[in-house]
C-alpha cells in the first residue's frame, strides 16, 4: 500500500464523549501504514462532555476537536469536520461503532485503491451479541418508509412487500474478508468515502439535519457512475 495515503476519521458526537474516547483509542492502534487523522465535532452543547474529549486528545498529533455552540446537525458537523485535514479518504464513524479489528482500515483502503470505481464502502458490523445490524438497504419507496415508521401497517401485504424490499438482507460466510456486494445505500455509521467524490458532490446535503443524508449521498454516487459496496 502507498504509505502516503491519508485517511481522516470524521466523528460527530452528541453526549457520547466516553464512547468517542474509546473509539479514538482503537483508531490510533490501527496497523494502517498511511497517515491517520481524526476530526471530531461535538454537538452536545455540554461543557462536561466536551472536556472529556478535549482531555483525551490533549497532546495527540493529527487529532482535532471542534466544539459547536449549538447542535448544528449531523450533516453540517460532518462537512465541518471534513474541512480540518486534507485526506484521500474520509471515514464517517458513529460514536456507537468501535473498530476493534486493527487491520480493518488497511483492508478497506486497499480494497478501494484496487477498485477505483468505488466511492463509498463499509465493513460489515457486529452487535455486541454477535448479530448483524442492517446497515445496507435498497432505495426506499414512500410505502416502505411509512411501514417502517408505523410497524402495524406491515401486516398488510402491500406494505409488507415494500418494507421487506427496502430492508435489504445480506449474508456472508463466517470468513467474509474476501466477500463484498454492491448495495443501493449504506448507513453512514461507518462508511469509507473517497475524498474526490465527497468534494465533487459538496459533502453531505445540509438540508437533511440528520436522517436521509446517507441515502442521498449514496444515490449521488450511483448517479455519477460510482459504486457503493458493503
Amino acid at each position: 500500500m502507498n504509505s502516503k495515503v491519508r485517511v481522516c476519521f470524521l466523528i460527530v458526537d452528541y453526549y457520547k464523549s466516553h464512547r468517542v474516547v474509546e473509539s479514538l483509542r482503537y483508531i490510533r492502534s490501527s496497523d494502517f501504514d498511511g497517515e491517520v487523522f481524526v476530526s471530531i465535532v461535538d454537538n452536545s452543547m455540554d461543557v462536561s462532555n466536551s472536556d472529556v474529549i478535549k482531555d483525551a486528545v490533549r497532546g495527540l498529533d493529527n487529532v482535532n476537536v471542534l466544539v459547536s455552540e449549538k447542535n448544528i446537525g449531523y450533516t453540517a458537523a460532518m462537512n465541518l469536520a471534513a474541512k480540518v485535514f486534507h485526506a484521500d479518504y474520509y471515514v464517517c464513524l458513529s460514536p456507537d461503532v468501535i473498530i476493534r479489528d486493527s487491520s480493518l482500515v488497511s483492508r478497506c483502503i486497499s480494497f478501494m485503491e484496487e477498485h477505483q470505481d468505488i466511492a463509498i464502502c463499509s465493513p460489515v458490523q457486529h452487535n455486541s451479541d454477535g448479530s448483524f445490524p442492517i446497515i445496507a438497504r435498497k432505495f426506499p419507496t414512500i410505502s416502505a418508509l411509512i411501514a417502517k415508521r408505523i410497524p402495524l401497517l406491515s401486516v398488510f401485504p402491500y406494505f409488507k412487500k415494500s418494507l421487506n424490499k427496502y430492508l435489504f438482507d445480506y449474508s456472508f460466510s463466517d470468513d467474509c474478508q474476501e466477500s463484498w456486494i454492491d448495495v443501493d445505500w449504506l448507513q453512514s455509521s461507518s462508511i469509507f468515502v473517497r475524498r474526490d467524490f465527497f468534494e465533487d458532490v459538496g459533502g453531505f446535503d445540509e438540508r437533511y439535519f440528520l436522517f436521509m443524508a446517507d441515502i442521498d449521498i449514496c444515490e449521488k454516487a450511483w448517479s455519477k457512475g460510482h459504486r457503493v459496496v458493503l
